[in-house]
C-alpha cells in the first residue's frame, strides 16, 4: 500500500507550486473558525483535502447555509481530514454547518 503526502495549504511549498497544473491533489486548512484558501480553482478530477487545525468541531458541508447541496457534508473533529474528489466541472460552494459564517468555493474547470 503506498501513501502520499497532501500538500498543506499553509505550506510554502505548496503555495508556490499552486498552479493547476499537472497536480491533481490540494489541501484546505480549516483555522481561525476560516477556511484557507477559501476560493479555489482546480481541474476536474481533482481532489481536495480538508484538515481541522481548529481546536474546535467544523463541518465541510457543499451548498450555502440553509440549502446545502447533498453534495458532501462530513464533520471533522480537531486535527481529522476529509477529502473529495471532484468529478464535474462547476462551481462548489461550501460552508460550516455549525459556524455558518465559514464559507468558501470551489471552481472546478
Amino acid at each position: 500500500m503506498s501513501s502520499s503526502v497532501i500538500p498543506r495549504a499553509d505550506s510554502r511549498v505548496w503555495r508556490e507550486n499552486h498552479t493547476g497544473g499537472g497536480r491533481d491533489a490540494f489541501a484546505i486548512s480549516i483555522k481561525g473558525f476560516a477556511f484557507n484558501p477559501n476560493q479555489h480553482s482546480v481541474a476536474k478530477g481533482a481532489t481536495i483535502t480538508w484538515t481541522n487545525d481548529d481546536g474546535t468541531t467544523h463541518t465541510v458541508t457543499s451548498g450555502v447555509p440553509g440549502t446545502p447541496s447533498g453534495k458532501f457534508d462530513q464533520r471533522l473533529e480537531p486535527g481529522k481530514t476529509f477529502t473529495f474528489t471532484f468529478t464535474d466541472t462547476g462551481a462548489y460552494e461550501f460552508f460550516c454547518n455549525i459556524h455558518n459564517s465559514m464559507r468558501g468555493t470551489v471552481t472546478v474547470k
